[in-house]
């Protein structure tokens, strides 16, 4: 006896479909076809939206069980992934590397050590700010450069070539005036007087 699957439209033998309701949740005999059922549950676990993949035919949810039952092994292995990439974002110790490498890590240090090194790829991520280490800029400067650039729709990296940009002159600064003895002011000695 051939069945019609209610998403390929396909007939195919009652042995091509599920035994029973895909979940517990669902309250309906199965319609929809092993073959669709996979793919269903792979199109969800590929959009990486959410690790909770509901049933083709309804809003019923499938436990881990079911995805592990229905789903082909790289599907199986990329929601596995999703939810260990959501279980340790959870815990608020938890950095992903801000060079984009995939890699994350707990950072036990928080705001007291706020550089963390990725142990994949090395780059530094500010643990409070959540982006490259803002090099020469406490994370409040940092804030505060962002808040200002926030109007002109500013990028990351280009905050961080300011950023550098104002550590460099602050670094010349440094190097080449001494503050006056008379107004404090940063000057360049050049034989003269400051004028008050």
């Amino acid at each position: 006896m051939a069945i019609g699957c209610v998403v390929c439209m396909e007939s195919k033998a009652a042995a091509a479909f599920p035994g029973s309701p895909l979940t517990d949740r669902c309250n309906h005999a199965p319609r929809t076809c092993l073959e669709c059922v996979s793919g269903s549950i792979r199109t969800h676990i590929e959009s990486g939206l959410s690790t909770d993949v509901p049933c083709p035919e309804c809003t019923g949810i499938m436990s881990s069980a079911d995805i592990q039952r229905y789903a082909d092994s790289k599907t199986r292995q990329r929601y596995d992934e999703l939810r260990l990439y959501r279980v340790v974002e959870e815990d608020e110790d938890f950095i992903w590397c801000s060079a984009g490498c995939g890699s994350g890590q707990i950072h036990e240090d928080g705001l007291a050590q706020p550089i963390v090194k990725c142990a994949s790829c090395g780059c530094k991520t500010c643990f409070l700010c959540k982006v490259p280490w803002h090099v020469g800029l406490t994370c409040d400067e940092w804030s505060s450069l962002v808040a200002a650039s926030a109007a002109d729709d500013t990028s990351a990296q280009t905050l961080l070539q300011r950023a550098e940009e104002l550590r460099a002159s602050k670094d010349t600064i440094d190097q080449t005036t001494k503050p006056c003895p008379r107004c404090s002011w940063n000057i360049e000695k050049n034989g003269g007087w400051c004028v008050v």
